[in-house]
């Protein structure tokens, strides 16, 4: 008896509209909030680009490395995290020269060529978080916390914050 074997076709599961928010903000800095619905949490935020976000993380890496070591060890690993921003920052600076390209009437830019087809992302930054389970109370962090979550995660999103300390979220008041 010969098994049959059925090929199966991977489906890119990002929402091509959040790639392109999350698009802006890597690229221009763009802040704003946004709430995420993903595997029955409720996440909200102010999406932040990853420069910013791996920014913080270093400097958050760097002090508590100095609780447990000198400050030019404690530095060197916060540099480290730092550097994670690099590709964001090159890829910043490159979309700001091509805009200056076009500006200028130089020519069209890249990435107008690319606006059928975005670069793909793949995680997205919030900083201001609280998430609120199906079983649990909702959580706030400080606001110097970050998070990052995977864009294939989410499984659904609005602009704007959702004010998760309010019981009408659950009565829908």
């Amino acid at each position: 008896m010969q098994e049959e074997i059925t090929q199966v076709e991977m489906v890119d599961a990002r929402d091509a509209v959040l790639q392109n928010i999350v698009r802006l903000a890597n690229e221009f800095d763009l802040q704003f909030s946004i709430t995420l619905f993903s595997g029955g949490l409720i996440i909200s935020g102010i999406i932040v680009g990853g420069a910013t976000y791996f920014d913080r993380l270093g400097e958050q890496m760097e002090q508590a490395f100095k609780d447990i070591s000198d400050d030019k060890f404690a530095a060197k690993m916060g540099g480290i995290f730092q550097g994670y921003g690099d590709t964001y920052k090159k890829r910043k600076e490159e979309l700001r020269k091509e805009l200056e390209i076009a500006k200028a009437g130089e020519g069209v830019s890249a990435t107008e060529d690319k606006a059928d087809s975005p670069e793909k992302v793949f995680y997205i930054h919030l900083q201001n978080v609280q998430i609120l389970g199906a079983a649990s109370g909702p959580v706030t962090y400080p606001p110097t916390t970050i998070w990052r979550g995977r864009i294939s995660s989410v499984d659904g999103f609005h602009l704007g914050s959702a004010d998760l300390a309010d019981p009408g979220i659950y009565s829908g008041q």
